[in-house]
């Protein structure tokens, strides 16, 4: 059964050093107090499975180069919400909430 969470707030980190895995993370708090690890994976050729680390934690994973689309939901949408589905085929995701079209940014 989906597991729906609004994130609230955001951290998020890229490292200098790394060649290779997670090259950047963004830790989200939910609304509930939960934690989402964002990982950001560079020359991985496939993306770990996501995952509930326990009740209060989730680890989800992109390639790097959506790092900043991601940065950008969550500075310019709101609500935006951790939809984890630990069943199937692994559809957990980051996202907004439905939206009319053409809707444009709030004056």
């Amino acid at each position: 059964m989906a597991e729906v969470l609004e994130i609230k707030s955001y951290q998020y980190y890229t490292f200098s050093s790394r060649n290779s895995g997670s090259k950047g993370v963004i830790a989200c708090k939910t609304k509930e107090g939960k934690t989402v690890h964002v990982h950001f994976l560079e020359g991985a050729s496939s993306l770990p499975p996501a995952r509930k680390i326990n009740d209060n934690q989730f680890m989800i994973y992109y390639s790097y180069s959506d790092m900043f689309n991601i940065v950008d939901m969550l500075r310019n949408e709101s609500p935006v919400y951790l939809i984890h589905i630990p069943e199937g085929n692994n559809n957990t995701r980051l996202s907004t909430d439905s939206e009319p079209v053409g809707e444009g940014e709030e004056k």
